[in-house]
């Protein structure tokens, strides 16, 4: 469950921040504002993907520290 919305989320994002990376390569988008906005939001997914990666390795770790006080 949630790793598929995980996968849809990084998904949709992706797709958007690759579109406006596109835009911003060919120079479409004439409007500084825009550009800004584009930069700041593929920044923010990088850093939000970047923190969800190290949350899942840390409960991956926590979880195999914890099996292996349990038995």
């Amino acid at each position: 469950g949630f790793e598929r919305w995980i996968s849809l989320t990084v998904l949709i994002t992706s797709m958007i921040s690759g579109e406006m990376a596109n835009q911003l390569i060919l120079g479409t988008t004439e409007n500084k504002f825009l550009i800004s906005v584009a930069w700041i939001i593929v920044l923010l997914f990088y850093l939000s993907m970047t923190i969800l990666l190290f949350k899942i390795l840390i409960n991956l770790m926590l979880k195999k520290e914890f099996k292996i006080e349990k038995t």
